[in-house]
């Protein structure tokens, strides 16, 4: 209203304007829709600008172009950051009178980073996982199955980031003769990543990449959400497939077990598994818009983000017709509900959205009680214990190297057990 009356004021015709005018301008304008904003971080809104996103698309079919690089010599490369402790809610059985029920988890925010590579024909290389620590200790691979996951590898830092000299020897040892075709570095190579530090501010990194024809696109600032094939369609689904992993585990293994560093792998490796599939990947590429290129996916799909258009029953929430359901804490209130919205004049869609919500919530009000017995077993199971020792070997180690080594701590532990007892025997 305020943009009318400062038109007529420029136009020099002040009129009254009455309260249905705006009704009646949209009806005049159907391509003019009047929608509900959504709050944006001010570091967020320069990337709302269409122009960003063209330029980047642009620069990438540019590069492409010119280089004629190929879906499988086009990569994107990301870290995520996991809290070892931390999962995510599910659905539980439990008594229907019970209010909160709750899931138990370790609670250990020691941070964990993965980072993760794919390619624009579906493949992916071997993970780079970092932990928080000062060394590569025994403990922090205790738990790898080394006859079947023998592809991953291992670093460490002090707060679990990736770092600088990190970030460089994962470029040296793993990405670049993981993803070296038969035509050698004369054959270019496409990277596609975030504007974080270890990358833009690293000249090392830089001028290997130049050396070896690897051509970097760094994204645009606050963007990835959109850009970042790995963020678009591998980290989303990895989140709960890894806080499924952990509830299974602290299920079987009791409310008293304290986590540690080798306990996280093997989750992560069957969550990874869930995610990292070809199909997962290949839509990842294809909802970023650059494999197979399509600038109007993203942009539509921005477009969709910022402005979703919303449903009659949504509106209807907001005028206070009627109160948006909320946690139900019986059966029999959930009916309740249930009957009410039936009788509301709500369309088809709507119906069903509320009916799936109301199911839900049905669910999420029952949890399975264990029996005295099964607490008792579990509260029973003693809390491991870290192996301190150090490993030797490098930065970046690899899982072929790491067998070697707990084969070898395996035969020299078993040999001072031996010497222990002829050495009692003998006395």
């Amino acid at each position: 209203m305020d943009m009318v009356y400062q038109l007529q004021k420029v136009k020099g015709k002040m009129s009254e304007i009455g309260k249905h005018w705006v009704d009646q301008f949209i009806a005049r304008h159907p391509e003019i829709q009047s929608k509900v904003g959504k709050t944006l971080d001010k570091q967020r809104s320069p990337a709302t600008d269409p122009e960003i996103f063209k330029e980047h698309l642009n620069r990438f079919y540019n590069m492409r172009c010119k280089y004629h690089i190929k879906p499988e010599n086009t990569w994107n490369t990301d870290e995520k950051e996991l809290a070892m402790g931390l999962g995510g809610g599910g659905t539980i059985l439990c008594h229907a009178g019970k209010k909160n029920p709750r899931i138990m988890q370790d609670g250990k925010r020691s941070w964990v980073t993965v980072v993760e590579v794919m390619s624009g024909n579906g493949k992916s290389v071997a993970p780079l996982i970092i932990h928080a620590s000062n060394a590569h200790l025994m403990g922090h691979h205790s738990n790898i199955n080394y006859e079947k996951n023998t592809d991953t590898f291992f670093t460490h830092s002090k707060a679990g980031y990736t770092t600088t000299e990190i970030t460089l020897d994962w470029l040296v040892k793993i990405f670049e003769p993981r993803t070296r075709l038969d035509g050698g570095i004369k054959e270019h190579r496409m990277l596609v990543l975030d504007g974080h530090s270890s990358h833009v501010n690293n000249i090392e990194f830089i001028e290997y990449c130049i050396k070896m024809n690897i051509h970097l696109i760094c994204l645009p600032g606050h963007t990835t959400h959109v850009l970042q094939p790995l963020d678009i369609g591998i980290f989303s689904p990895m989140g709960p497939s890894y806080g499924k992993e952990l509830e299974d585990f602290l299920r079987d293994h009791g409310p008293n077990w304290a986590m540690h560093k080798g306990d996280f792998y093997p989750m992560y490796h069957k969550a990874r598994a869930k995610a990292m599939s070809e199909g997962n990947i290949l839509s990842a590429w294809g909802a970023s818009g650059i494999i197979p290129f399509n600038r109007l996916s993203v942009l539509t799909q921005f477009g969709l983000q910022m402005c979703t258009p919303q449903s009659k029953f949504m509106n209807e929430q907001r005028s206070g017709l009627c109160p948006l359901p909320t946690r139900a804490d019986s059966s029999s209130e959930l009916d309740k509900i249930r009957e009410e919205a039936n009788r509301l004049e709500f369309d088809d869609a709507s119906h069903v959205l509320l009916n799936k919500a109301l199911d839900l919530c049905s669910k999420a009000n029952t949890q399975s009680v264990l029996d005295a017995a099964t607490i008792t077993r579990l509260q029973a199971v003693k809390p491991s214990t870290t192996d301190r020792r150090q490993i030797e070997g490098g930065l970046i180690l690899h899982t072929s190297v790491l067998s070697k080594l707990y084969k070898k701590r395996d035969s020299d532990d078993k040999h001072k057990k031996e010497l222990a007892v002829k050495k009692r025997l003998s006395q």
